[in-house]
């Protein structure tokens, strides 16, 4: 299974996954993740401190942990698993996909399009 990873067009939505089977090359799924009226930990890295990111991905991570978490570690075609591992996870994108591929094996690679 590969993603091809792009801005949503949802205007409450960041982001578009698509999953497609590496295979066939066949789409499996359409995930659109990310709200696009909150800030996340990618972009308080970028506009604010390191400090104060990993405040709010704390914040995060509490606020959601209870009921997200099975989708999290479980579920990787989800919005949550992809909003926790993509958007919540390390300062850089290309960083949190490299680590979403080791913690999902299923997934053998990430294309980024249009972001």
């Amino acid at each position: 299974m590969f993603i091809l990873l792009n801005k949503s067009n949802l205007n409450n939505k960041k982001y578009r996954a698509v999953f497609y089977n590496s295979d066939t090359d066949k789409k499996i799924k359409t995930v659109h993740f990310g709200s696009s009226k909150n800030n996340d930990y990618l972009i308080y890295n970028k506009t604010v401190s390191k400090e104060k990111a990993d405040d709010r991905k704390q914040l995060y991570i509490k606020r959601n942990e209870k009921r997200q978490i099975n989708l999290w570690n479980n579920k990787p075609m989800s919005p949550a698993a992809l909003s926790r591992w993509l958007l919540w996870n390390l300062p850089t994108m290309e960083q949190s996909i490299d680590s979403y591929l080791e913690k999902f094996p299923e997934i053998k690679k990430v294309i980024v399009g249009n972001i």
